[in-house]
């Protein structure tokens, strides 16, 4: 048994919501979130009153943002044929993007 086989195996087992999970890329989540709390700190330096709202929904936009990205690229690619991934290409027989 080769190292693909076992690890397509693997991603065979994965219940749905840990597919979807994984097709958002949680690493690069933390990331889209850094401009937002850079702006948000060098505004409090000038503005007496901060809302909080905007603030808080700038965050929550800008992960889902970066969430819609990388899954569309992810489905884009699969259907390029430009995924080379094993793991990758498992997920996306996992029908979540077809």
């Amino acid at each position: 048994m080769s190292f693909a086989s076992s690890s397509n195996q693997a991603i065979d087992q994965l219940p749905s919501w840990k597919a979807w999970f994984l097709a958002f890329r949680p690493r690069t989540l933390p990331i889209s979130a850094v401009p937002v709390i850079v702006s948000t700190a060098l505004a409090n330096m000038f503005v007496e009153q901060l809302n909080y709202y905007l603030i808080i929904s700038a965050l929550f936009c800008s992960v889902f943002i970066q969430i819609g990205t990388n899954v569309i690229n992810d489905a884009l690619d699969f259907k390029k044929g430009a995924e080379t991934c094993v793991n990758l290409d498992k997920l996306v027989d996992k029908s979540i993007y077809v």
